[in-house]
């Protein structure tokens, strides 16, 4: 049997970082893990440029690569008061806008998951994230997402939901709730 080569995760620092990684597959990787269910969605490659653009800019990107080369997985942050419509709804139960920080994006090519990368980009981004609380969505259907997440301390905020209307595959867009985590460092 082979060893399989631990990813490494890293940081991206600086435009060229980012670059490199939207030429080593980072924005099919993003389209991949979203067309898988539950979320089914259908995103541009502008769309998810300016995601991580976004994310890069304002914000903590992580990325997970095999042997230094290919992007297999990416978690992002940012200030929460940057996701208006989160912020809103989070402002609603109380939360402190300038304090927290919103956990944007997680994804694992298909093919690596179930290695714990997942888990440890989280944790490594938590690290990175400059704010003692982060709070993160994720569809109610998501359960791989709940049981990563509430394994490194993330707990449903309960009655917190925000139904998220997105193109699917199939061309139609469809409404889908999604519920809220909350992790205090």
């Amino acid at each position: 049997m082979t060893e399989v080569q631990k990813p490494t995760i890293e940081r991206v620092q600086t435009a060229e970082e980012l670059n490199d990684a939207f030429n080593r597959g980072l924005v099919e990787l993003y389209q991949a893990v979203f067309a898988d269910p539950p979320y089914e969605e259908k995103f541009t490659p502008e769309e998810v440029k300016s995601f991580f653009e976004l994310y890069f800019l304002q914000g903590v990107l992580m990325l997970a690569k095999e042997n230094t080369q290919n992007v297999i997985g990416f978690s992002a942050s940012i200030p929460l008061v940057l996701e208006a419509e989160i912020a809103k709804i989070a402002e609603n139960f109380g939360i402190d806008l300038e304090a927290v920080w919103y956990f944007a994006d997680l994804g694992v090519a298909h093919e690596y998951r179930r290695q714990k990368i997942a888990q440890v980009l989280v944790q490594t981004l938590i690290a990175e994230t400059p704010a003692d609380t982060l709070i993160m969505r994720t569809s109610e259907n998501n359960i791989a997402s709940q049981r990563v997440n509430q394994g490194v301390g993330f707990e449903i905020i309960e009655g917190m939901e925000q139904f998220v209307d997105q193109q699917r595959q199939d061309g139609t867009v469809q409404s889908d709730r999604r519920i809220f985590l909350q992790k205090q460092k």
